[in-house]
């Protein structure tokens, strides 16, 4: 093309490069630029390969340069800058990034590799499709596809139709690497003790209580008094203690009346913990759900664990930034039911509200 006039739109461009319709490809424009980037990463990926096997092993400058090549101009047309989305994509981005979707995997040097394909359920005849594979491969094979940003949903498609086309099925519990919790929250918290090494209890210095959730404040709130629920195995608490550059431990702590002791957590249990800890003592947090033209809002005081974000992106949700003290989210209307599960599985309580309230 001769000048900047005559190249097309995002909008215009889209529909071809992906080979889809209008109507399966995100209506923002800023979701589609997302969409166009990954999916140009995910053709870079498969333009040339780096060895001798079958399997692509590229570095990241040389996809940097096939997709910035391939998009710069288009982006230009519409007032965009290729570079300023292509990291956001890869891995940098608060909403879905090929890595945290799982479509690549990243190697020692600067070096990617593609996922092996495979599918996870969303819900009836809705998948995520997990893979570093162009949607063209999958579309000549006749599936259905819908682009939700940098994730992809395989739609309509009956789980006897996946299997003939030899594309497995992944389960949502290993998918998201946590059991999908339907505990009481007391027993997630005798499984977090039962499961864990138990120790004697020895206060830090500088160790701090969780104190339970403020209004007003987002995230988890440390000091003193710190929260305590009483259980038949003995009072329950949480606490954190500094570690080298600016981490913590988190221990759980029980106090029987004979002893103390504490299990050391990670940090996404220690966030289900905490959780647990606030809908054991009837101070559970509150989630507010806002419906859109374009989809669902959900509000949340806190960032849920690395598990449930990784949940959070398959269903299609993308990061809209914050409001007061809460961080919101932008889901597919489809996918109300699947929003409120995964609040209950946190034990978190729903309000349907206005769109900025809150």
């Amino acid at each position: 093309m001769s000048s900047e006039e005559t190249l097309p739109d995002l909008e215009t461009f889209a529909p071809e490069f992906f080979g889809l319709p209008v109507q399966h490809l995100p209506q923002e424009r800023e979701l589609l630029a997302q969409a166009l980037m990954a999916e140009a990463l995910r053709l870079a990926m498969y333009s040339k390969t780096e060895n001798r096997g079958d399997w692509p092993r590229i570095h990241v400058l040389a996809l940097r340069r096939w997709a910035i090549r391939k998009l710069r101009d288009v982006f230009m047309s519409s007032g965009l800058k290729a570079e300023e989305y292509l990291n956001q994509v890869l891995y940098e981005a608060a909403g879905p990034n090929l890595e945290n979707i799982g479509d690549f995997i990243a190697l020692s040097n600067g070096y990617y590799s593609p996922a092996p394909t495979r599918v996870v359920q969303v819900d009836q005849q809705s998948w995520l499709l997990v893979s570093g594979r162009p949607a063209k491969d999958f579309l000549s094979a006749g599936v259905e596809i819908r682009v939700h940003g940098a994730a992809r949903w395989i739609v309509e498609c009956a789980r006897d139709n996946l299997n003939s086309l030899g594309i497995p099925e992944q389960t949502r519990e290993s998918y998201i690497g946590d059991t999908w919790s339907t505990l009481e929250p007391t027993r997630f918290l005798y499984e977090c003790v039962d499961s864990g090494v138990v120790r004697n209890w020895v206060v830090e210095a500088g160790s701090q209580a969780y104190v339970g959730p403020t209004k007003g404040r987002r995230g988890f709130q440390w000091g003193s008094p710190g929260l305590t629920v009483a259980t038949r195995r003995g009072a329950f608490s949480l606490w954190k203690s500094p570690r080298e550059f600016d981490h913590f431990d988190y221990f759980l702590r029980v106090d029987s009346g004979t002893a103390s002791q504490g299990v050391l957590l990670s940090r996404p249990l220690a966030v289900r913990a905490l959780l647990a800890l606030d809908a054991a003592t009837q101070r559970q947090r509150q989630a507010l759900i806002g419906v859109i033209d374009t989809g669902v809002v959900l509000g949340l005081d806190f960032y849920p664990p690395a598990p449930e974000m990784r949940w959070i992106h398959a269903m299609g949700g993308v990061f809209r930034g914050s409001v007061g003290p809460r961080l919101q989210w932008r889901f597919p209307s489809t996918m109300s039911q699947q929003v409120t599960n995964l609040l209950r599985s946190m034990w978190i309580d729903a309000k349907l509200v206005g769109v900025g309230e809150g």
